[in-house]
């Protein structure tokens, strides 16, 4: 009680206008299994009811509130949700790819209001084939990355074939990290194991008609005669580690065409290191290799930058 007493008192109150027309920020979603997509939202400014129509700020898209309440132990339907609140809502949306992390949404009528900064949608940016280990699971594995792909919208798939592997898919995650969580769930929940191929990144290339394309098979590249101008993902990184190891990280990162931005002291023991690298070098054994020599005590972190023009080509194995 002595808890609660202190978080009220010291903590400061929702900021936000109950008067203004509605804004509503969406924060999560999931698939459930009778309810369909369920919504997470905080109620910034104004309120919401049952039955109104809101709509996204994002895609414009337009959806009927079919039910609304608070997330407890279980669903606690209300009538309305006002001010400050955060609860769930359960719109007509018929995929959960639909609800898009960090949008906005507002009343169905209205027209000229800003949504919160910083919305991006998630992008891919590692590519790799995934087989069964056993052929005769395909048909299992597709049920099961459908089912997947309802609680995980940021996943691409597309099938694929492979002369050595049989029937896969191709798939597209935002990094190394959500392809490991991809395996190990499709290990624990789904009993399938997998192969996966070597991942990739995806490239962008400028051909002499003006057109630009987002390439993230290598088989899905131009004749290099259509081709002006390659492309290659950048990711910015930064890199921790102790003042002793500095010299083996930059001659490391340096190997791997990285283009060095900064370098300063966090204390008298630890160095701050920020290079520009192609997500190419990162996605492979960079890390595994940063952790070996520095015996552990190195910490990485990167993302996305853009994209730099690149000396790149295709090569065919006969």
């Amino acid at each position: 009680q002595e808890l609660l007493e202190a978080v009220i008192a010291k903590v400061p109150p929702p900021k936000g206008n109950p008067d203004s027309p509605l804004r509503a920020f969406l924060f999560d979603s999931w698939y459930h299994p009778h309810k369909g997509v369920v919504c997470l939202f905080k109620i910034v400014d104004g309120s919401i009811s049952k039955a109104k129509k809101v709509k996204s700020l994002n895609t414009q898209k337009v959806y009927e509130i079919k039910e609304l309440g608070f997330n407890k132990l279980d669903f606690q339907e209300t009538q309305e949700l006002q001010t400050g609140q955060v609860g769930y809502i359960i719109l007509n949306m018929q995929e959960v790819s639909e609800a898009m992390i960090g949008d906005t949404f507002c009343l169905a009528e209205e027209q000229a209001l800003e949504p919160f900064p910083g919305f991006q949608e998630p992008k891919c940016m590692v590519f790799a084939g995934v087989f069964p280990e056993n052929p005769g699971d395909y048909d299992v594995m597709q049920k099961a990355l459908a089912k997947y792909n309802l609680e995980d919208r940021s996943l691409i798939v597309q099938k694929d074939i492979s002369a050595a592997l049989g029937n896969g898919f191709r798939c597209g995650f935002l990094g190394l990290l959500h392809m490991e969580i991809f395996k190990d769930r499709l290990n624990s929940e789904h009993q399938i194991s997998v192969i996966t191929t070597s991942p990739s990144v995806p490239y962008k290339v400028e051909l002499k008609s003006g057109e630009v394309r987002i390439i993230d098979n290598a088989n899905d590249l131009p004749d290099k005669f259509h081709i002006r101008t390659y492309y290659e993902p950048i990711v910015e990184t930064t890199i921790i580690v102790p003042l002793e190891y500095m010299g083996e990280v930059l001659n490391f990162c340096l190997s791997r065409r990285a283009f060095q931005k900064e370098i300063s002291s966090i204390d008298s023991k630890t160095t701050l290191m920020s290079f520009e690298i192609p997500l190419s070098e990162i996605i492979t054994d960079f890390f595994d290799a940063l952790k070996s020599f520095t015996k552990g005590m190195a910490t990485l972190d990167y993302e996305h930058k853009g994209y730099n023009e690149a000396d790149l080509g295709k090569m065919t194995v006969l």
